[in-house]
């Protein structure tokens, strides 16, 4: 065997190493409407986030507001797109100042730091492997202790979730067209409660026919009444509702 010979077995040989070698992205932003999905632009988004990868799946997911361009939080994940959350969560308030810091280990929660407007520490959480809460405190400004409560609560509608799924149905107009044609099935309606409580942004996905998706879109836009807000640590917030509007011939 002359030497070209070896050279060629040689980078024959090396061939399959370069073919087996993962491309891995550094960066992309993903433009969103208020409804959740993709769009092409800044322009057409609602907020859009970026996401920074250390490896072929984990990295890191900024969040900005449209159309300021403010960041709103940063997180760290293992799988981004299995969105398993690993290391460091922090949110900010609008002027920028850290709002809380979570921590996590494979998705599951392991401490929560909340503070102040003046970033003085207002609350603070720790969490065992099994998701039990071992520390539970809450603060004033000037450092006292202060009660209890918890951080998250879901938005409530007078009368609770069967009243809220009891006036939605009252509200459902079957389609005479859909009537007719003996068309049932399930639309799921997306809906947020905004931070004074009223419902807006009613959309569906669904694959069902335009008809019984419109319907289902006005029954929850007659809802009468006003829901009290979903609040994080005290403060109010908007909440991204889904509900199945059912469609049946009896």
């Amino acid at each position: 065997m002359n030497n070209f010979e070896r050279l060629l077995l040689g980078f024959g040989m090396c061939m399959p190493l370069f073919c087996k070698a993962q491309v891995i992205p550094q960066s992309r932003v993903v433009y969103y409407d208020k409804k959740g999905d993709e769009v092409l632009s800044r322009q057409q988004a609602a907020r859009w986030s970026q996401l920074v990868y250390r490896d072929s799946v984990g990295g890191v997911v900024r969040n900005y507001a449209a159309p300021s361009g403010r960041l709103t939080d940063s997180t760290q994940f293992a799988h981004i797109r299995k969105h398993i959350e690993h290391g460091t969560a922090v949110h900010f308030r609008e002027n920028g100042a850290v709002w809380y810091r979570e921590q996590y280990s494979n998705d599951s929660l392991r401490q929560r730091v909340v503070y102040h407007v003046g970033g003085k520490l207002k609350r603070r959480e720790e969490y065992d492997k099994r998701g039990n809460r071992t520390v539970e405190e809450c603060f004033k400004e000037n450092g006292e202790s202060a009660k209890f409560f918890e951080f998250s609560q879901m938005p409530t509608y007078p009368g609770g979730v069967n009243a809220l799924l009891r006036d939605i149905s009252e509200n459902t107009r079957y389609p005479a067209g859909a009537l007719r044609g003996a068309t049932q099935g399930k639309v799921l309606v997306g809906f947020t409660v905004d931070k004074t409580g009223h419902v807006r942004d009613v959309n569906t996905k669904s694959n069902m026919p335009a008809s019984l998706r419109k319907a289902a879109v006005q029954a929850v836009e007659r809802l009468p009444k006003t829901l009290t807000p979903g609040t994080q640590d005290g403060e109010p917030v908007e909440v991204h509702f889904v509900v199945p509007v059912t469609f049946s011939i009896r």
